[in-house]
């Protein structure tokens, strides 16, 4: 998957919310549908993380703390689709 994804590929019937926005360091994730991967990217679309999830409907992650500030994209899948976020880290 890449940064620049068509947006019809997210679906938009999976409800996540992903928070804080913006991060520091612990970012939380909850969904109605199990998300089985995380995947973010930094602005030039390189893959900065690939976090098998298993499955989980919520989760905390503290892959920020290893990322420098900037803007990133998170994309959550799950058997349902994808749902993509935008997200600053402080």
């Amino acid at each position: 998957m890449s940064p620049d994804i068509n947006s019809e590929l997210s679906n938009p019937s999976i409800a996540t919310k992903v928070f804080p926005n913006p991060v520091i360091d612990n970012l939380s994730i909850e969904s109605d549908s199990p998300i089985e991967k995380l995947l973010i990217f930094d602005v030039t679309g390189k893959l900065v993380a690939d976090l098998d999830v298993g499955g989980a409907y919520q989760f905390d992650t503290l892959i920020f703390s290893q990322l420098p500030a900037g803007k990133y994209h998170l994309q959550l899948l799950s058997k349902e689709g994808i749902d993509i976020h935008n997200l600053i880290k402080h």
